[in-house]
């Protein structure tokens, strides 16, 4: 086999590779879209998602991403995929009453928007020459400010600050996105466990864009 063919072999896998992470991703969004569609119509669900019940589905998400994140070489295949389903849902259940808040409209153009602006930035990430993998330090940083500021916020209750927080929130995962499909892309090889956290990584990365994207026009309407 000469180096022309291993390259092309190489891509393949590359390609093979990046296809499933993006496959488990849109999974997880499917899930999530149909627990929180389920959740939002029916009036016994929606009124647990709307008591204490949420406080123990979030710090579950919580439980759940910190399990992936420090204990994933321990866990099976299996088991890592059914933690990943399971978050999806559980974040399903916790979006569905900011979905009925929002409203459908609202929603559904967050949402369009949301689907455009990663599906550009995710080509961006497999396509481009520039190495983007010197952002990473510097969005983790972003990512940990924009942390602390929200928490901090939620205290002051500053309208100003939550403009800054949503908008500083949008330029994270942009970024973000393109730095994830990129170092994903690069990967050569890659086994059940590998796609499934490259897909939550990618997931999260969706959710969060969106999220801070439909807060922008919750805003806006309100004005």
């Amino acid at each position: 086999m000469n180096f022309i063919d291993m390259r092309q072999e190489a891509v393949v896998v590359e390609r093979s590779f990046l296809q499933r992470v993006f496959a488990w991703m849109f999974v997880g969004l499917l899930i999530t879209a149909a627990v929180s569609l389920i959740v939002a119509t029916n009036d016994s669900l929606f009124d647990a998602a709307n008591s204490g019940l949420l406080y123990v589905a979030i710090f579950a998400e919580l439980g759940v991403v910190l399990l992936l994140s420090f204990a994933v070489n321990r866990l099976s295949a299996g088991a890592v995929t059914a933690l990943f389903v399971g978050y999806a849902a559980l974040n399903g259940f916790t979006l569905s009453i900011i979905l009925v808040y929002a409203g459908a409209e609202t929603v559904t153009t967050a949402f369009v928007a949301t689907a455009c602006l990663f599906g550009a930035l995710a080509i961006i990430g497999a396509t481009t020459t520039m190495n983007l993998q010197g952002l990473g330090t510097y969005l983790l940083v972003g990512l940990i400010g924009l942390i602390v500021v929200s928490i901090l916020n939620i205290f002051l209750g500053s309208n100003v600050i939550d403009w800054v927080v949503c908008i500083a929130g949008v330029v994270i995962f942009t970024g973000l996105t393109a730095y994830d499909v990129q170092r994903i892309s690069r990967i050569t090889q890659g086994n059940q466990k590998m796609a499934i956290m490259a897909a939550l990584r990618l997931y999260l990365d969706f959710i969060n864009l969106f999220i801070y994207l439909l807060r922008i026009m919750m805003k806006l309407q309100r004005r």
